[in-house]
């Protein structure tokens, strides 16, 4: 009998841990599940950044505070994978050398240079057509993983299902004005941060070779995190914690942040970058809709909806095989 592309034991024996976590993780309905979860924080979080520049006094176009706001939330994420990381273990979560590397160069793109050029492209992008550049990652992940791993196919159907997913985006994002013209420091650092943010997966997935997932993740955030707290210092920046609510903001933000990435992380681990990273296109639904339940914007329309319908059915394309087979088994393995 297989599972998940895995010999399952005889007859009254249990699955190893380690291989019932693998099948349990590489289930489409699992993935469908917790990529949902991940998306879903991810999105949440954009209306409660503008929260938190709210509560902490952030001015607009103040920059190094905004880096600090940024710094301290990864570090705080960052301890809370690694507490993660020893109740699951039961031992601190010391990393391994040969995972060294891939920490490094995970905090580098996943963190650092994503996020640094994100902030720095903000200031000289409006809000909607950053919305619809930053969706360029999930393009440029499908590629290379295409071009790093050969087991990972693409094909039609997941050529199609980017393409509609990626018109409910831009659908989501026509009534809040589109600018025309290019410049580096505002599109250009904003397809800087996808492509580094695409990169960061890329190396996630061969990472976890190395060691744990949430291990990995946690201390990517810190490291990544402390730089970006750094620079922020370093730059003037500064930030208003007056009241209780002010430490709950980013006690909500770390939490969220570092639990989006633990599940992200370990369902990359399991499953093909591609199958995963289709659900990235689900942020910004969930940003819209809690920026309407939140902020109180004006979100309910004819165009959510179908914009609703068109992501979901981008998910649906390119999670299928060529010739209607659904893609239920695990490819790529680790």
């Amino acid at each position: 009998m297989k599972a998940g592309g895995l010999s399952a034991p005889g007859p009254g024996k249990p699955l190893p841990v380690a291989q019932s976590k693998k099948i349990w993780l590489a289930d489409p309905r699992m993935v469908v599940v917790l990529a949902g979860i991940a998306a879903l924080l991810w999105g949440v979080g954009y209306s409660a950044v503008k929260i938190g520049y709210e509560w902490l006094a952030i001015a607009q176009d103040d920059v190094p505070s905004k880096l600090l706001f940024a710094g301290i939330r990864f570090l705080l994420a960052g301890l809370m994978a690694a507490l993660c990381a020893w109740a699951a273990d039961k031992k601190p979560p010391v990393p391994r050398r040969d995972g060294l590397k891939g920490i490094m160069l995970l905090s580098l793109f996943q963190t650092i240079l994503q996020y640094s050029a994100l902030y720095i492209a903000l200031a000289h992008v409006t809000g909607a057509k950053s919305s619809i550049l930053n969706q360029l990652g999930p393009f440029l992940l499908v590629l290379l993983a295409h071009m790093t791993d050969k087991k990972d196919t693409f094909h039609l159907g997941k050529a199609a299902g980017c393409a509609i997913g990626f018109s409910g985006i831009i659908l989501i994002n026509l009534g809040s004005g589109l600018n025309g013209g290019f410049s580096m420091l505002g599109e250009g650092f904003i397809v800087l941060s996808s492509l580094s943010a695409a990169v960061g997966y890329i190396v996630s997935k061969k990472a976890t070779q190395h060691g744990g997932a949430i291990l990995l993740s946690g201390y990517q955030q810190f490291i990544g995190g402390g730089v970006l707290a750094i620079a922020g210092l370093m730059a003037g920046g500064s930030l208003q914690i007056d009241s209780a609510k002010d430490i709950w903001i980013l006690l909500y933000l770390s939490f969220s942040i570092s639990a989006a990435y633990v599940i992200w992380a370990l369902l990359l681990q399991f499953n093909d970058i591609s199958k995963v990273s289709v659900y990235k296109f689900a942020v910004p639904v969930f940003g819209v809709i809690s920026s309407g339940l939140l902020l109180g914007e004006q979100v309910w329309t004819i165009r959510m909806a179908a914009s609703l319908v068109l992501v979901s059915l981008g998910i649906i394309a390119v999670n299928r095989r060529p010739g209607g087979k659904k893609m239920t088994e695990r490819t790529g393995s680790t």
